[in-house]
């Protein structure tokens, strides 16, 4: 796993993940991180407790999940990730980002394909950290990241914005995105927005 995460490390800092080709080494991403949830899982059940049935849950996904790198479905393979939101978001900020970071390696590639995919799929990873309050100012925290790792003329970092500033406002966390608003302006004239889309923003809060 830590030869995974140095290998994401790298492909973050690049900004090259878009132009990789699915290759077995891509697969090997979301295995590992598969066998980094099941085992989580398994340790938080406790002594003497049976782990068939997670057991069996990973090898099902393990398999689907395959299936759908093989064919190239990526869209479908995230959302397959974004099942597993309660696993994903569970334990430290160092650990659920490093868990993200393989989910926005696929986003990246499906960045460069489709639009309209890459926009569903941003959502949906936004609405996994925003759809409860509960950790609020972590997860905050956490978008903030996910925010920085697309490229600054992104679409991403218009729709994780707008989330983060609702959020943020819904939680009286603003002194926690105080760094991205004062380069508001700036940031957003980068970004292939509409007028509508920019006033979209000061609406969310």
């Amino acid at each position: 796993l830590s030869e995974v995460r140095a290998r994401l490390s790298k492909y973050l800092c690049t900004r090259n993940m878009a132009t990789l080709a699915l290759t077995s080494d891509n697969a090997e991403l979301f295995r590992n991180l598969l066998s980094e949830l099941k085992s989580s899982e398994i340790s938080a059940l406790g002594e003497g407790a049976s782990p068939d049935a997670i057991d069996s849950k990973y090898a099902t996904l393990a398999k689907e999940m395959d299936d759908l790198n093989a064919d190239g479905k990526i869209k479908e393979l995230v959302e397959e990730f974004f099942k597993l939101s309660k696993e994903l978001l569970a334990g430290e900020e160092k650990v659920v980002l490093s868990r993200v970071y393989v989910v926005l390696h696929y986003c990246k590639i499906i960045e460069k394909t489709s639009s309209e995919q890459f926009t569903n799929v941003i959502n949906q990873l936004v609405d996994i950290f925003t759809n409860s309050d509960d950790q609020a100012a972590t997860k905050t925290r956490l978008l903030a990241s996910i925010f920085n790792v697309f490229d600054e003329k992104s679409f991403a970092r218009y729709l994780i914005f707008k989330a983060i500033f609702a959020y943020a406002a819904r939680n009286k966390f603003f002194k926690a995105i105080a760094p991205h608003v004062e380069n508001f302006e700036s940031m957003m004239s980068k970004w292939p927005i509409t007028s509508v889309q920019m006033r979209e923003i000061y609406g969310a809060a």
